[in-house]
C-alpha cells in the first residue's frame, strides 16, 4: 500500500534525494498505475546534482587511479632494437678461420690459397650466412700439435700411412700431371674433410630425424641385456673410464653423465625373428623392417629411467641360445643407430659357455657407441679422425646455438608486442641481457678461433633465451583471456554503473527541463513588455 504523503515548501521537511528517485519509479508501476509526485524544490535538485557529480568525481580521480593501479601489469622493456639487430645480422658478424700448417713451398701454398677461396666463395655463394675460410700457412721447423697439420705424400712413396690421426692430414699426390698439386690439397680439404661443414653453413640447417633433441646435458645409459637367464658379467667399470675419455672431448658440446645395468629375460618378439632364418648363412637375418620392432622398450625395463636429462640408450643385446645367432644385414659392426633414442650392439656369444664380456670384447664396443653418440648429436660421418669430428661439430653447434637463441628472442619480442596484457617481470629481462651478452662474447670468440668457449656461450646463450620465453610469471598471463575479466567486472560494477547512469540521466533532463522554462519566461517576459 502506497501511503500519500504531504509535503511543505520547508527543505527540511523533504525526504533525502535517492528517496525520491526510486520512489517515483514505484508510483509509475504499471500494476498501481501512474500517480506522480511533487515537484521538487530547486535545493533539492541541487543536492541531486551535487551528490551524483561528487561520486563521479570520486570515482573518475580516485577510484579510477586506485583501479589502474592495482589491476596493471608490470612490463619491464626489453632491448627490441637489439634483438632485431642481431637477428639480422649476428651471423654477418661470424667469421671462421680454420688454420692448416702445410709442409709445403710458400709458392704451392698461394696458389692452394687463392684457388680454396675461389671454390669456397662458389660453394657459399655470393652472400654467405658466415665467412668461412681457410687460411694455410707454412708448417714450422717443429709444427704444432694444437692445429691441423697436412702433410704431402711423394707418390713415389710406397709406404702404408694413415689418412688421418687426429689434426694430422696425410694427402698422397697423384702423379697425374693433368691435376696439378694445388688442385689435389683444394680437392682433399673440401671435398673429403670439411665438405659437411660447408653444406651445413650454406643454408639454415635444421636437424635431421636422426638427430636427438638438442639440450645442454645428456645422460647415457650402458645396457646389457641378455634374452634368457643365464649368468654373464661384463668389464664394464673398465670400458666406462675408456668411454669416459670420449665424453671428455664432446664437454665443449654438452655435459653428459653415464650409468651402467644389467638385464635379463629381455625376450624378443614373436614376429621380429618370424621368418628371417636364412640357411644360407645360418643365421636369424635382421633387416630394416625387423629393426624397428627389435627393442622392446617397456618389456626391457628401458622406460624405467626418472632422471629428467635427456637420455641416450646404448645396448649390447646377448640373445638366447634359441634365438642365436642373429646379424644384421648390411652392418659389418652387428650394430644399428635408433633415431633419438641410441643404439644397440648385438652380441653373439659362444653356445654353452658362461657369458663373460672381458675388455678386449667391450673395447670394440665402446668405439662402436662412441660413433653412434657422434651420429646422434649431429656430427658428419667424415672425415674418419675423432678429433676432426668433433672440431667440425663445435663449430656447427655454435652457430646452430646462436641462430637457435636469437629465434628465442625474436619470438619473445613478437609474443610481448602481440599480447599487451601479459605482464615481463624483470627475470625475464635479465635473462634476455644475459643472453644477448652470451651472443655477443660468443660471436668475438669466434672470430678469435676459440671455438670451444664460443660454443659454451652460445649454450649460455640458448638456456636464457629459453628461461626468458618460458618465465612462470610470464606465461600463465597468457592464458587469462578478457572473457574472464568481464566475468569478474559486470556482476560487480554493473549495479552500481546502472544506478550512477540513471541519476546523470535524470539530472540532464532537470538540467535540459530548466533551461526550457527559462527560455520560456524569457520570451513571455518579451512579449509582455511589447
Amino acid at each position: 500500500m502506497i501511503r500519500d504523503y504531504t509535503y511543505h515548501n520547508s527543505a527540511k521537511s523533504q525526504p533525502p534525494a535517492f528517496y525520491c528517485f526510486f520512489l517515483e519509479v514505484s508510483l509509475k508501476s504499471p500494476k498501481m498505475g501512474s500517480r506522480s509526485l511533487p515537484e521538487d524544490s530547486p535545493q533539492m535538485m541541487a543536492l541531486r546534482r551535487k551528490i551524483v557529480l561528487s561520486i563521479l568525481f570520486i570515482c573518475a580521480c580516485i577510484g579510477t587511479p586506485i583501479w589502474n593501479w592495482t589491476t596493471r601489469l608490470y612490463r619491464a622493456e626489453l632491448p627490441y632494437d637489439q634483438i632485431y639487430a642481431l637477428q639480422a645480422h649476428a651471423l654477418e658478424e661470424v667469421h671462421i678461420e680454420i688454420p692448416i700448417e702445410v709442409k709445403s713451398s710458400s709458392e704451392i701454398i698461394d696458389v692452394t690459397q687463392t684457388l680454396l677461396d675461389s671454390r669456397i666463395g662458389l660453394i657459399l655463394g655470393s652472400q654467405p650466412r658466415v665467412d668461412w675460410r681457410i687460411q694455410l700457412k707454412e708448417a714450422d721447423s717443429v709444427p704444432s700439435n694444437a692445429g691441423y697439420l697436412l702433410e704431402l705424400i711423394d707418390p713415389d712413396d710406397d709406404s702404408t700411412f694413415q689418412d688421418v690421426d687426429g689434426f694430422r692430414l696425410r694427402l698422397r699426390l697423384n702423379s697425374d700431371n693433368d691435376i696439378s698439386t694445388p688442385e689435389q690439397i683444394s680437392d682433399y680439404l673440401i671435398g673429403e674433410i670439411f665438405r659437411s661443414e660447408l653444406d651445413s653453413l650454406k643454408s639454415p640447417h635444421e636437424d635431421d630425424l636422426m638427430t636427438i633433441p638438442y639440450s645442454s646435458t645428456y645422460h647415457i645409459s650402458l645396457s646389457l641385456l641378455q634374452g634368457a637367464g643365464d649368468i654373464m658379467d661384463w668389464d664394464v667399470e673398465r670400458c666406462s673410464q675408456e668411454f669416459q675419455q670420449y665424453l671428455e672431448f664432446l664437454r665443449p658440446i654438452a655435459s653428459f653423465s653415464l650409468d651402467s645395468q644389467v638385464g635379463y629375460y629381455a625376450s624378443l618378439s614373436e614376429d621380429t625373428l618370424k621368418n628371417i632364418w636364412d640357411e644360407e648363412s645360418q643365421t636369424y637375418l635382421l633387416t630394416e623392417k625387423e629393426m624397428s620392432t627389435f627393442i622392446d622398450h617397456s618389456e626391457w625395463g628401458l622406460e624405467e629411467n626418472t632422471i629428467s636429462e635427456n637420455v641416450i640408450n646404448f645396448v649390447v643385446y646377448v640373445p638366447s641360445e634359441a634365438n642365436s645367432p642373429i646379424t644384421i644385414k648390411g652392418s659389418n659392426s652387428n650394430s644399428f643407430l635408433v633415431p633419438q633414442w641410441g643404439g644397440l650392439k648385438i652380441h653373439n656369444a659362444p653356445k654353452g659357455l658362461p657369458i663373460i664380456l672381458e675388455h678386449d670384447t667391450l673395447s670394440p664396443i665402446m668405439e662402436i657407441f662412441a660413433s653412434q653418440l657422434l651420429s646422434l648429436l649431429g656430427s658428419p660421418k667424415t672425415p674418419g679422425s675423432f678429433a676432426i669430428r668433433i672440431d667440425i661439430l663445435t663449430r656447427v653447434r655454435t652457430i646452430k646455438n646462436i641462430e637457435r637463441a636469437l629465434n628465442n628472442l625474436l619470438s619473445l619480442a613478437k609474443l610481448t608486442k602481440q599480447l599487451p596484457t601479459i605482464s615481463i617481470p624483470d627475470f625475464t629481462l635479465a635473462y634476455v641481457e644475459s643472453a644477448l651478452r652470451s651472443i655477443n662474447s660468443a660471436i668475438t670468440l669466434i672470430n678469435s678461433q676459440d671455438f670451444a668457449d664460443a660454443n659454451k656461450l652460445s649454450i649460455e646463450a640458448v638456456d636464457q633465451s629459453n628461461r626468458a620465453f618460458f618465465e612462470k610469471d610470464m606465461i600463465q598471463q597468457m592464458y587469462f583471456p578478457d572473457e574472464h575479466k568481464m566475468a569478474v567486472y559486470v556482476p560487480l560494477l554493473g549495479p552500481f554503473a546502472t544506478i550512477i547512469f540513471l541519476g546523470t540521466l535524470r539530472i540532464f533532463k532537470e538540467w535540459s527541463s530548466m533551461r526550457k522554462e527559462a527560455s520560456k519566461m524569457a520570451s513571455t517576459t518579451e512579449k509582455a513588455r511589447t
